[in-house]
């Protein structure tokens, strides 16, 4: 199976390069109702660094997750889930190796 985009739609509508994209599979259900299990998620992966709030692919020890990141000061990142039976953690200095920033979700499919 695939998706096709026309490229000029991509960089009008969603401000991204065709060749810097991927697309993930949403497991789980950390972010409802934000994102749910099934989704199929766009992801920017030459934004790889947090300039301000938003949905983010992370790779961690326990494998790739769809999180809202937000900054906080001297580099640390909030990392929450949308769903509130979660707990939110944060990104330092001295976790940052094993929680790394893969890119931004820009677009979201969903079956009906």
């Amino acid at each position: 199976d695939y998706f096709a985009f026309n490229k000029n739609w991509l960089s009008r509508q969603l401000n991204v390069s065709s060749d810097q994209l991927a697309f993930v599979n949403i497991s789980g259900d950390s972010m409802l109702p934000t994102l749910i299990a099934g989704d199929n998620v766009l992801v920017d992966l030459s934004q790889t660094s947090l300039h301000r709030e938003g949905i983010y692919l992370l790779h961690t020890e326990q494998g790739l997750m769809a999180k809202r990141l937000k900054p906080k000061a001297d580099g640390v990142i909030q990392v929450c889930s949308d769903n509130p039976e979660y707990d939110n953690w944060l990104i330092n200095p001295q976790n940052a190796e094993y929680n790394h920033l893969v890119g931004k979700v820009v677009w979201c499919a969903r079956e009906l």
